[in-house]
């Protein structure tokens, strides 16, 4: 090998270890980023289940407003149940 190639290959392993290190670097980052996402993961599952808990309020609200809703017709249908004739009494055709 000549003497210029000999610089290039250094060159080129320098600069592969240079890479290296700052894939190193960015790779430590990356861990102290993912130490931090513990306490944001945390707040995603508390907002989850918050939003949950809110979804079966509301259910359990619609299903308290529809069985009120159907007291009152069934009130209605008994207050009101003089007023026609039953299918058992009248003459079938």
């Amino acid at each position: 090998m000549s003497m210029g190639s000999e610089q290039q290959a250094v060159g080129i392993s320098e600069s592969s270890s240079a890479n290296i290190e700052e894939s190193s670097n960015i790779s430590s980052n990356s861990v102290e980023t993912k130490k931090l996402d513990p306490q944001q993961g945390t707040s995603k599952v508390i907002s989850h289940l918050n939003s949950e808990r809110s979804f079966q309020e509301e259910i359990n609200d619609s299903h308290l407003s529809r069985l009120q809703s159907l007291r009152n017709e069934l009130n209605h249908i008994n207050e009101t149940d003089w007023m026609y004739e039953s299918l058992e009494k009248k003459p079938q055709q």
